[in-house]
């Protein structure tokens, strides 16, 4: 992904139809539709991974925290930890 404009379909373009005998052509709408409904659900999916690797991020994060508080906070601590566990 080199560009954001690259990563993301153009959903603000907007497309003509054909004015065809008492309105516009079906099938021309009917593609209009199926490509937009692709690029929506492309969007789903892709918003639901984000917000999963979002949540995955927020967990190990608490528990680098945690580990951290567990740590100890200075030498003679350490030296105490160090005792202990020999």
């Amino acid at each position: 992904m080199t560009n954001q404009h690259d990563s993301f379909p153009n959903l603000m373009h907007e497309d003509s139809f054909e004015v065809v005998m008492r309105g516009y052509s079906r099938r021309q709408v009917h593609d209009y539709m199926d490509r937009t409904r692709h690029q929506i659900r492309d969007l789903e999916e892709r918003l639901t991974r984000a917000i999963a690797q979002i949540e995955q991020s927020r967990m190990e994060l608490a528990e680098a925290r945690r580990r951290l508080s567990d740590a100890p906070q200075d030498y003679d601590e350490l030296g105490q930890r160090l005792s202990q566990i020999l």
